[in-house]
């Protein structure tokens, strides 16, 4: 359905909002099972690299597979396992049409290498050594061409780990490492990190005290450096929950409470709109952490990791939104919003598939031409006059149009 909302400067944006949550289960991922491995979603395909058969470091195997999912046909293909030893607990994006991994634990060590992939070559080449101490379970996210990357456990001895709380910067572009301000919460690791336009989030995970285990939510502006809490998360807190972004929501759940044999089932909502959490269908096959979840198209596939008898897992589970309010166009789903429009049109989609954005007035006059390759995308709209005018998304001579009414 539609609710309108009356904003404080007087404007009635209307906001759609989702119907109930849909779980159904996929293909299960054919390599071995495993936990905690490097996921990311590049082309409408989801991937997946590395990982480690159990949880405990001494013991477990860990792989430098890399597969890739279909989500259309439901099917996994395993390409080039990497030149580098395999790692688990580590960080993984895409940019460029290009995938990254990188950092984590290597079976012996933390990794402190960053790797690129080519889907056009299927073939991997080195980038870059992390600026900081070698860690693994860090907090990354990636706004623009800069990777962020912060805190995570770095390993001392067999017995001993130092859990930090540095924060750095890489540009993509120019190859430079920056190191920024300490995290304002202390040391962290273990948790979940995701950005949202110019915003990096972190939050949740532990400080390594025994039992003393977060579910705070912090904001990061990238354009201002301020940090700002976000409060009221009504569940327990956790160490490694999976993050899903769908949409302007974020799901958070599953994970453990203290251990092994804690793994919860329960799953939240974060509405990145109005910045409110609220309670949502708890996962269905059973209590897990150390799980990923690949967004691709607006929707999550949550897989792998940890069950409450110890023992690794392989099924693949999709988490679905039915809502209202959406444009289609070669299985691409789009949100676009709000409507009317007064300063910034925003483009949500659930791929990185470059698309072209046109504006016209309705003589026909183009006033916006933008190609547009992210998953979340602002127009700004200030310097157009008020009135009608028509938006046409295009993908391989396939588009949408869309009225748009534009109110200063």
């Amino acid at each position: 359905m539609t609710k309108l909302l009356l904003s404080a400067f007087g404007i009635i944006l209307f906001i759609s909002t989702s119907q109930a949550q849909v779980w159904t289960q996929k293909a299960n991922f054919p390599g071995h099972a495993r936990v905690n491995p490097i996921v990311f979603e590049m082309g409408g395909k989801g991937y997946l690299y590395g990982g480690a058969s159990n949880v405990l470091a001494q013991t477990s195997t860990v792989y430098k597979d890399l597969w890739e999912y279909n989500p259309v046909t439901d099917t996994w293909i395993q390409l080039a396992n990497s030149n580098s030893s395999g790692i688990v607990a580590g960080i993984g994006f895409s940019y460029n049409n290009e995938g990254y991994v990188g950092l984590g634990w290597d079976g012996s060590t933390n990794h402190s290498g960053i790797y690129k992939y080519s889907r056009t070559t299927n073939s991997w080449s080195f980038v870059t050594n992390y600026a900081g101490q070698g860690v693994r379970n860090s907090y990354f996210a990636l706004v623009g061409n800069l990777l962020y990357v912060a805190a995570g456990s770095d390993v001392i001895s067999s017995s001993t780990s130092i859990i930090r709380k540095d924060f750095w910067t890489y540009n993509l572009n120019t190859n430079q490492w920056i190191q920024l301000s300490d995290l304002p919460f202390g040391k962290r690791s273990s948790g979940i990190s995701f950005s949202h336009g110019i915003n990096l989030y972190f939050g949740f995970g532990t400080d390594g005290t025994t039992g003393n285990n977060k579910k705070d939510l912090w904001q990061y502006n990238t354009q201002t450096a301020v940090w700002t809490q976000i409060i009221g998360f009504p569940g327990v807190p956790r160490i490694h929950p999976t993050i899903s972004k769908v949409y302007n929501k974020v799901i958070i759940g599953g994970g453990h409470q203290f251990g092994v044999g804690q793994e919860l089932l329960d799953y939240y909502e974060l509405d990145l709109n109005t910045m409110t959490w609220k309670s949502i269908t708890s996962f269905t096959n059973g209590q897990r952490s150390l799980s990923k979840s690949i967004d691709i198209n607006n929707k999550a596939y949550i897989l792998c990791g940890n069950n409450v008898q110890n023992s690794a897992l392989k099924d693949v589970w999709e988490l679905s939104y039915s809502s209202v309010g959406l444009e289609t166009i070669e299985n691409i789903e789009f949100k676009i919003y709000p409507q009317p429009v007064s300063n910034q049109l925003f483009i949500e989609s659930g791929t990185d598939v470059e698309l072209l954005v046109q504006m016209y007035d309705l003589n026909g006059r183009v006033v916006i031409q933008k190609k547009i390759d992210n998953q979340f995308n602002m127009l700004d709209v200030t310097a157009i006059k008020s009135g009608m005018y028509h938006l046409k998304i295009i993908s391989n001579q396939k588009s949408i149009s869309k009225k748009i009414i534009i109110s200063h």
